[in-house]
């Protein structure tokens, strides 16, 4: 008869936290976060009436490892719709693209899948808050409502947008 000892979790599915995970580990810093493009539109007749706002994000990520960094491109936008009893028109669009360039201590061992997971949480997370200044000064400036973008939330029930 022999004693077994067994230690940690049992083996798991990797989800796609813990594939973003492993790249946030080996993470030493951010290097460059800059703005690609950035875009507004304004009806003339935005101001009025009842709307309804929409936000929506997407990501790229890219290895470089010669430079041991990884590039997140995170691509945002809010739509408000006037809502009126015939339709629902967008009548204000405001968008940016981010790069956000990381340091990365190694890459063995890591993935594309590893890559975009990072991307979808820890590249969202991290732009973020240049996302809700540049929404919110774009407000002011069109003459709009002040408009407070929420915070970004990670759960099992909203996952970022594919």
């Amino acid at each position: 008869m022999s004693n077994v000892t067994t230690t940690g979790n049992p083996p798991q599915k990797r989800t796609a936290l813990s594939r973003a995970v492993a790249v946030s580990d080996r993470v030493s810093g951010i290097e460059d976060i800059r703005f690609l493009e950035s875009h507004c539109r304004l009806d003339a007749d935005a101001a009025r009436g009842e709307h309804q706002v929409e936000f929506a994000h997407q990501v790229e990520s890219s290895a470089d490892e010669a430079n041991k960094t990884l590039r997140v491109i995170v691509t945002f936008k809010m739509t408000g719709y006037r809502i009126t009893k015939k339709s629902k028109r967008p009548s204000v669009t405001i968008g940016c693209k981010l790069l956000l360039k990381y340091k990365i201590t190694s890459l063995e061992g890591l993935g594309e899948d590893n890559f975009t997971q990072f991307a979808r949480f820890n590249g969202i997370y991290n732009a973020w808050p240049y996302w809700r200044e540049f929404v919110q000064s774009m407000i002011a400036r069109m003459g709009l409502p002040p408009l407070v973008v929420p915070v970004f939330q990670l759960s099992s029930s909203r996952r970022p947008a594919e």
